[in-house]
């Protein structure tokens, strides 16, 4: 009997990443900056482990409230959003399927500041096949396998599409570069490319 109430009251007991979305919910007034910091990561732990357990409603669920907590944060509360977090989001919003908020992510300008080249590079890349639009996009000499992804997000504005250069970056880097995140689970750089290429050709960017 007292070990029942033992697993009741544990079975009870908040996860770690419910505590960590109470926690964020209660400061966003106070300090919104680490309040979406914290819901974001609560979100981004349950997304990774909806993928690893193979349950794609809770991770597209997981996924979207990722996205909505960032373009809300910036939107409400000015809590600006870096590249190393908006090309990710971007790729995971495409690749869900989710036009409207991959379009309010994709015109967010990014803050820079201490930002790698790399990242300010493919942002700016990105962001012009989402838009279809013309943005900066900073000068960076990529390794191979990066430049495969580039190629193919450059396709899609300047066909043919190179479907294979982002799989090709996915799989020399999933384990290294990518490791214990969303896209060591999924390819979700050619998965989104293929949504964003699909959206482009449907007239679905902004300035269709």
């Amino acid at each position: 009997m007292a070990f029942d109430v033992v697993s009741k009251q544990m079975s009870d007991a908040p996860t770690f990443e419910e505590e960590l979305i109470a926690r964020g919910e209660s400061i966003m007034g106070s300090d919104p900056k680490t309040a979406i910091s914290q819901i974001y990561s609560a979100h981004n732990s349950l997304a990774f482990k909806a993928l690893r357990s193979g349950d794609d409603a809770a991770f597209r669920s997981h996924a979207i409230e990722m996205i909505r907590i960032v373009v809300g944060g910036f939107i409400d509360h000015g809590v600006p959003v870096h590249p190393e977090k908006q090309i990710p989001l971007l790729f995971v919003a495409s690749a869900i399927g989710e036009l409207e908020l991959t379009l309010q992510l994709a015109e967010i300008d990014p803050d820079v500041t201490h930002s790698h080249t790399f990242d300010i590079a493919l942002d700016g890349a990105l962001r012009s096949a989402i838009l279809g639009v013309d943005l900066p996009v900073r000068r960076y000499k990529p390794t191979k396998s990066e430049e495969s992804l580039f190629s193919a997000i450059f396709s899609i504005r300047t066909p043919p599409f190179i479907a294979d250069g982002s799989n090709s970056y996915w799989r020399s880097t999933r384990n290294r570069r990518y490791s214990l995140t969303l896209f060591q689970e999924r390819d979700l750089f050619t998965e989104g490319l293929n949504q964003i290429k699909k959206w482009a050709e449907q007239g679905g960017s902004s300035n269709a």
